[in-house]
């Protein structure tokens, strides 16, 4: 949608659920987590909608990504080992890091350099 709220259009499947989208640094790509057999996983698409890829795919729910300032990583929040942690991933979901060890974390985001990362942890 524009920035007066119309101009609306659907770029993923409808009757989805999907769930944080961002947009990446260049604006030519969107992420976003989406639940498929209750389960969520990361999609990265083109902005039009077109070609989206699943880059997560694991037995836990795989939520909140976030793309870094150069576009060449994503961080997310995965219970794919019980309680929710933050892991770092290069875009197209290779080389898959996880960042934190203990608690409940979520909701990463990139710091202003991309050299530092924030989490919600409950």
């Amino acid at each position: 949608m524009d920035a007066e709220g119309m101009n609306q259009r659907l770029v993923t499947m409808e009757g989805s659920y999907n769930d944080s989208p961002q947009w990446s640094p260049k604006g030519d790509k969107i992420c976003y987590a989406a639940r498929h057999d209750g389960i969520f996983d990361v999609i990265v698409m083109d902005a039009n909608g077109a070609n989206p890829i699943q880059i997560t795919s694991n037995a836990g729910h795989n939520e909140n990504p976030h793309c870094s300032a150069d576009g060449r990583k994503i961080i997310f929040s995965s219970s794919r080992e019980g309680k929710r942690q933050i892991y770092m991933m290069n875009a197209d979901g290779s080389d898959v890091l996880r960042l934190t060890s203990d608690g409940d974390c979520f909701n990463p985001s990139w710091g202003p350099r991309a050299k530092t990362r924030l989490a919600s942890r409950s």
